[in-house]
């Protein structure tokens, strides 16, 4: 939700990815592999492990967004690019994410991808679309119900 809201108060429209960091190189590297872990799991009829999968991208997002300070880069038109970067890239995590939750919990992707901006893009709601960079710069998000709200573990 704070990367749409972020991505709202800038213009709304997703930009090109600039050449990935440190940082976004290992949120790209798990989000990657996730889906194969995803189906190991499902396949062994392991559905808690399979769904604790699904959540560490979201988990390392979350991570990614304090690191990063979009909020902060959008203001600077210098930093532009690096915004871009790292807007798309959560984006990019959602959409893998919610894919992956769709056959725990029917109905959601529904409510997730006209917030993405893709509700009219099937072609990026299924399994064999998970290889990253597939989310479509230029489409404009907009922020509605949290997507994944954010939980603190104990402190």
């Amino acid at each position: 939700h704070r990367t749409l809201t972020v991505c709202e108060k800038f213009g709304g429209l997703v930009g090109p990815p600039g050449n990935p960091e440190g940082p976004d190189e290992e949120l790209i590297e798990l989000t990657g592999e996730t889906p194969e872990r995803v189906s190991a799991h499902v396949d062994r009829l392991e559905l808690a492990e399979a769904l604790a999968a699904v959540w560490q991208p979201v988990s390392r997002a979350n991570k990614y967004l304090d690191e990063t300070a979009p909020w902060n880069l959008g203001k600077d038109p210098a930093k532009r690019e690096r915004f871009n970067t790292v807007i798309y890239n959560v984006l990019e995590v959602y959409r893998f994410v919610t894919v992956l939750l769709g056959p725990f919990m029917p109905g959601f992707p529904e409510r997730v991808w006209p917030q993405l901006g893709i509700a009219d893009r099937p072609e990026l709601h299924t399994f064999a679309s998970l290889t990253w960079g597939k989310f479509p710069p230029g489409v404009k998000v907009q922020r509605g119900a949290p997507l994944f709200p954010r939980i603190e573990v104990g402190k």
